[in-house]
């Protein structure tokens, strides 16, 4: 990549119409720029379809990233954002979404709600902590779905076995634990779900029509017996 070392990206870069106050470019890629910021006048950018700055520096996102109601591929993968505003989940024509290997320290956001275009979500190498939402189970167009190596705790939801499309799940390197749903895997593809749920605390059997890793789970441990009356 001939650009290198900026601080911030430069909207007039790639412009079909540079002297529009509002350039029509369908898509802006820079990858490891060091870049730091993206400026608010993003917002402006109304044809924007493909946003991609993976492996830069930036640290936060402007709100007015909101207003980019056609862009259908937003890749912020590598950089060092700790939150990211609440907006980029209202992007209705979102389809791929990549915000992995930054620092998001928090619990798992609210994805549902606009998203229903959404095919491909990752997450992975984050700091996530908390449980799997059940509101997961409302996109239901996602095909694949990385989540692997952060700390998400409790039992997997059984509404994920609600995502019909879903051709590749990685939960693994986290702290998950109890039964996989039965439903899971019973796609409309009718391919089988590539499953990884290995560095957790899973047990129990693997549901049919799941290509998992590992290919199979220790059996659960039998519950307590019931105290006298």
């Amino acid at each position: 990549n001939s650009l290198t070392a900026l601080p911030t990206l430069p909207l007039a870069i790639g412009s079909a119409h540079p002297h529009d106050a509002a350039p029509c470019i369908p898509t802006r890629v820079l990858t490891s720029n060091s870049l730091t910021a993206l400026p608010t006048e993003l917002g402006a950018l109304d044809s924007l379809v493909d946003l991609s700055v993976p492996r830069n520096s930036i640290s936060s996102l402007p709100t007015e990233i909101g207003l980019l109601e056609l862009l259908s591929k937003l890749d912020l993968s590598g950089n060092t954002l700790e939150t990211v505003p609440m907006e980029i989940f209202s992007l209705a024509s979102l389809r791929f979404l990549d915000l992995s290997s930054n620092g998001l320290f928090e619990t798992f956001p609210r994805l549902a709600g606009a998203l229903t275009d959404l095919t491909s979500l990752y997450l992975s190498s984050n700091r996530l902590v908390g449980p799997l939402p059940p509101e997961l189970g409302q996109l239901g167009a996602l095909t694949d779905l990385d989540l692997s190596s952060n700390s998400l705790t409790h039992t997997f939801p059984r509404a994920l076995g609600a995502l019909t499309d879903l051709a590749s799940l990685d939960l693994s390197f986290n702290l998950l634990d109890g039964t996989l749903p039965a439903n899971l895997g019973q796609n409309t593809a009718r391919v089988a779900l590539t499953l990884d749920v290995q560095g957790n605390l899973f047990c129990g059997d693997i549901p049919t029509g799941v290509q998992a890793t590992p290919a199979s789970l220790p059996p659960c441990p039998a519950p307590p017996p019931l105290a006298p009356p």
